[in-house]
């Protein structure tokens, strides 16, 4: 879905290139110049009935690694000073699934901060 949602899908694209390209900066982690396009190509050839595994955890309430890649990449630019909207986004049905505290506290406790 979040594929072939043209806003959904920009997000995901500006998301990886930027924040994620100044996260890489900010630690001295160089990535390659077409990793976007090439991330971007890999997910357009998954067939769209594959449902990925962290999502089928988050639909059926188990545990999900969503938290520790993309809480990863919050708490990195937390400690960079670099934002990452996309990243913090992508926690909300993780850290704050059913949570009746303003998102922005859940995140905050989830990532550390």
């Amino acid at each position: 879905m979040v594929r072939s949602v043209p806003e959904t899908r920009q997000m995901l694209q500006g998301g990886d290139r930027r924040s994620g390209a100044r996260v890489a900066r900010a630690r001295q982690v160089h990535l390659p110049e077409e990793i976007t396009a090439s991330t971007m190509k890999f997910i357009d050839n998954i067939g769209p009935a594959v449902i990925p595994s962290m999502q089928r955890d988050i639909m059926d309430g188990r545990p999900s690694e969503l938290g520790a890649q993309s809480g990863a990449v919050v708490r990195m630019g937390l400690e960079a000073g670099v934002p990452t909207p996309v990243a913090r986004l992508y926690l909300m049905p993780v850290c704050c699934p059913r949570s009746s505290r303003p998102a922005a506290t859940c995140l905050n406790n989830f990532c550390g901060k």
